[in-house]
């Protein structure tokens, strides 16, 4: 393990979060994440259940119908600490675009299969 030096800040109190930004990893997009009927109920169930804060760069690991959805937290407000609280509060959840020549990639990828005949 490399010697570092570590800085640790005590928070008394998280700012409750108001917005937060996700971004779905490519495996999210293979899954099918763009194809959910209602997006914001799955992701407002696995919050409720599994988070009490959210962090920049965090993956949330969200599981709908036996598929997994991972979405990686690019922004939230307030920014003070770069985490918020979501505890006793509505956090509005907004889906940042991917590139759309990457998603028709990962999805053409997807749906594509390769048969041998001998």
């Amino acid at each position: 393990v490399p010697a570092c030096d570590i800085e640790i800040s005590l928070v008394s109190q998280l700012p409750l979060g108001t917005k937060c930004t996700i971004l779905p990893t490519k495996e999210a997009i293979r899954n099918g994440f763009y194809n959910l009927k209602n997006i914001k109920n799955v992701l407002e169930q696995s919050l409720v259940r599994t988070r009490a804060t959210l962090s920049v760069g965090d993956i949330l690991h969200t599981w709908h119908r036996g598929k997994k959805y991972d979405l990686q937290i690019q922004n939230v407000t307030p920014m003070d600490y770069h985490v918020i609280s979501c505890i006793n509060t509505d956090v509005e959840i907004d889906i940042a675009p991917c590139q759309q020549e990457e998603q028709k990639n990962i999805q053409t990828t997807s749906t594509t299969t390769t048969t041998t005949t001998t």
